[in-house]
């Protein structure tokens, strides 16, 4: 079965202005030996992926919004936070 992706809530207004949005799937998550690396650019775990996706995005959220991404601590599947600038 495909792993499900979603929003784990609607964005979160933080008090400070902007907000906090979290993402997660039911996949098998990140094995803690590559949480190092997920966002560096040309990682992949896949055989034919590029390695861009998530140091693409990582670098558009702080660049072009002032924010951040990071990998949640889950015990299942994945989850990713992001907290954009007011």
């Amino acid at each position: 079965p495909k792993e499900v992706l979603e929003a784990l809530s609607p964005a979160e207004p933080l008090p400070e202005g902007g907000a906090r949005i979290v993402v997660a799937d039911d996949g098998p998550g990140v094995p803690a030996r590559l949480r190092t690396e997920i966002f560096k650019p040309g990682f992949t775990t896949k055989p034919r992926g590029w390695g861009i996706g998530l140091a693409l995005t990582r670098r558009i959220v702080a660049d072009n919004h002032r924010g951040r991404l990071v990998l949640l601590p889950t015990e299942k599947g994945a989850a990713f936070e992001i907290t954009l600038q007011g």
